[in-house]
C-alpha cells in the first residue's frame, strides 16, 4: 500500500484518521460501498501494526503504527505513535509505503471479520468439514447488548439464508452450533440492510451501504451480556464450496486506497450507523471555583459511545475501564464530536444513584464533554454505563429524573419545556401522596431563559437556585391536593430561540 497523504491536524490528538471512501483493483471499477471496502481491507489490516522507518515517513517523527479501524461500517485508516503520545496541531505530509506480510493476510474466502459494539475485529474461520462449510471461532461482547456487524458481504449469501427485515420469526435455535459461556441457549439469524449516506447531504447521497448483522440473543429473549463469549461451530445453511483464491503478493497492485481529506466527517456523522465513540480529554469546569479535570483515572474508553436514534435523540452507552491509579473513586473527562446541537436541549447532569455514577455534561466547540464521577470502583475495574438519554429534539431544559425519583417521587411524565402552538410550556406529571408535593432536581442552565428566580401561580411553584457546571438547581412544588400532580403551564418568559 503506497501513496502520499496530506493531513491538517487542527488540534493535538493521538491519532491521524483518514476515511477510506473507495477502493479499486486492477481491471475493475472503483467501489465505494463502505461495507465492501471494510470486507476487502480487513483481509490485510485488522490490528495495530508497528511500521518500519521507511513504511510511514513523517518529517521529524519515527516509531509509528497503523491500523484499519471499522467504526460500524465506516473504514478508517489510522496512524498513531507507538508510545501513544499526541500529534501536534499542524499540517502533516505523510508518505506511505507499507508491505503487508503474506502470513498476515486473512483471505475473505477463509475468514470472516466480525465487529462487535466497539472498534475491535474478530475473525471466524471457514473450513470444509465432510463436504460442509463450517464457521468456527469466538466473539466476545465488549459492551452490554452488543451488536455484531459482519464484513463478509462477498460470500455470506453463498452460505446462509439472509433476511432483509427484523422479525422475531426469523430466529433459528443455535443448539450446539453457537454456545455461550453463560450456559444459556442462543438463537440467531443474519440480516442484510441496504442504505445510503444521504444523512451526510447530497454530496454523499449515492454512497451505498450493504450491511450484514448477526442478530443473536438468548432463547429467553434476553440480550447478549457484557463480556459474554460466544463460541461458533456453525455449519453453513447452504452447501457451497470454500473457493480458494491465490493472493497477489504485490498488494500495491491489488488495492488502491483513495483518501478524502475530510477529518472526522464520516466518523462523526456515522455512515450506516448511529454510534460515535468517546475519547479521553481534559477540561476546566466551574464548580464553586475552577477545577481542571483530566482522564488520568481512565484506562480504556474504547467501549463508550454516543448513540443517535432515528428521532434525533442522543444516548450515552457502553463501558469503561478504570486505571489502577484510581483508588476508592474516579473522576475523569471524555468527549465526543457532535455538531450543531441546540444547547438548550441538552441534559446537563446525570445522577445515577443506584450505581453511584454522576455525569456532568457540557457542550462547547461542537463537542459533548462528559465529566464522570464514579463513587465506587469494581474489583475488575470495569464500569458498565447504562443507557443515559442526554438529548431530545422535542424537549428543552429536561429535568434530571434520577434526582427526582431518588427522593421517592414517581414520575408519570418527564418534566421539561415543550414548544406547543408557538408557546413554550413547562410540562410534566408526578404521583405522590402529600398535601404539598414538592421535589428538587437540576436542569440545563438555560431554564433561566424561561423563568425568573421564583414562580408561583397558586397551584404550582418553581424556584431557581445556584448554577454550577452548566446545571441549575430547581425546587418545584404542587400546592393543590391529590395524588396525581400535572404541570402544564405557559412559561412566563418566551425567548426567541
Amino acid at each position: 500500500m503506497k501513496g502520499t497523504l496530506i493531513y491538517n491536524n487542527t488540534y493535538s490528538s493521538n491519532n491521524l484518521i483518514f476515511p477510506v471512501i473507495a477502493i479499486q483493483k486492477n481491471g475493475e471499477e472503483k467501489n465505494n460501498d463502505v461495507i465492501y471496502i471494510a470486507s476487502e481491507l480487513a483481509q490485510f489490516i485488522y490490528k495495530y501494526t508497528n511500521a518500519s522507518d521507511n513504511e510511514i515517513v513523517i518529517e521529524g517523527l519515527n516509531r509509528l503504527k497503523y491500523n484499519l479501524v471499522m467504526f460500524f461500517g465506516v473504514p478508517m485508516f489510522v496512524l498513531a505513535k507507538q508510545d501513544s503520545s499526541n500529534f501536534e496541531a499542524k499540517k502533516y505530509t505523510i508518505n506511505i509505503n507499507i508491505e503487508i506480510p503474506i502470513n498476515n493476510i486473512r483471505n475473505y474466502q477463509e475468514f470472516i471479520a466480525v465487529q462487535g459494539s466497539n472498534d475491535d475485529l474478530s475473525f471466524l474461520k471457514a473450513y470444509n468439514k465432510n463436504e460442509k462449510i463450517v464457521f468456527a471461532g469466538q466473539l466476545q461482547a465488549k459492551v452490554e447488548d452488543a451488536q455484531f456487524l459482519i464484513f463478509g458481504n462477498l460470500i455470506l449469501e453463498n452460505y446462509f439464508d439472509i433476511k432483509t427485515d427484523k422479525n422475531d420469526g426469523h430466529y433459528i435455535e443455535a443448539n450446539d452450533t453457537i454456545t455461550s459461556n453463560k450456559n444459556k441457549p442462543l438463537k440467531y439469524y443474519i440480516r442484510k440492510e441496504l442504505s445510503d449516506s444521504s444523512s451526510l447531504g447530497t454530496k454523499y447521497a449515492n454512497i451505498p451501504i450493504t450491511s450484514y448483522y448477526l442478530e443473536i440473543k438468548h432463547t429467553d429473549d434476553t440480550n447478549i451480556a457484557f463480556q459474554e463469549t460466544l463460541t461458533f461451530n456453525l455449519t453453513a445453511h447452504k452447501n457451497a464450496e470454500v473457493q480458494k483464491k491465490e493472493k497477489d503478493k504485490n498488494l500495491q497492485n491489488a488495492i488502491e486506497i483513495l483518501i478524502s481529506q475530510i477529518k472526522y466527517l464520516m466518523l462523526n456523522l456515522g455512515i450506516g450507523s448511529s454510534k460515535t465513540y468517546f475519547e479521553k480529554t481534559e477540561i476546566d469546569i466551574d464548580a464553586g471555583g475552577t477545577q481542571h479535570i483530566t482522564a488520568e483515572a481512565l484506562e480504556d474508553v474504547s467501549g463508550l459511545y454516543l448513540e443517535t436514534k432515528s428521532d434525533g435523540s442522543y444516548y450515552i452507552k457502553g463501558s469503561l475501564k478504570i486505571s489502577t491509579s484510581a483508588l476508592e473513586q474516579a473522576i475523569f473527562a471524555v468527549r465526543v464530536k457532535a455538531e450543531s446541537l441546540e444547547k438548550s436541549k441538552l441534559r446537563t447532569i446525570i445522577y445515577d444513584h443506584l450505581n453511584g455514577i454522576i455525569v456532568h455534561i457540557i457542550y462547547k466547540d461542537n463537542y459533548i464533554y462528559c465529566v464522570f464521577v464514579l463513587q465506587q470502583i469494581s474489583e475488575d475495574r470495569y464500569q458498565k454505563i447504562n443507557e443515559y438519554k442526554i438529548y431530545d429534539q422535542n424537549i428543552l431544559c429536561p429535568f434530571d429524573n434520577d434526582i427526582i425519583t431518588a427522593s421517592g417521587v414517581i414520575i408519570e411524565e418527564p418534566f421539561g419545556i415543550y414548544l406547543v402552538n408557538g408557546k413554550y410550556k413547562l410540562k410534566g406529571k408526578i404521583s405522590m401522596e402529600s398535601s404539598l408535593a414538592y421535589f428538587q432536581t437540576m436542569a440545563n442552565e438555560d431554564i433561566k431563559l424561561f423563568f425568573d428566580n421564583e414562580y408561583n401561580n397558586g397551584d404550582f411553584m418553581l424556584q431557581l437556585g445556584e448554577t454550577q457546571i452548566g446545571s441549575t438547581m430547581i425546587t418545584c412544588g404542587f400546592i393543590s391536593e391529590g395524588s396525581n400532580r400535572i404541570c402544564d403551564i405557559e412559561c412566563p418568559k418566551q425567548p426567541s430561540l
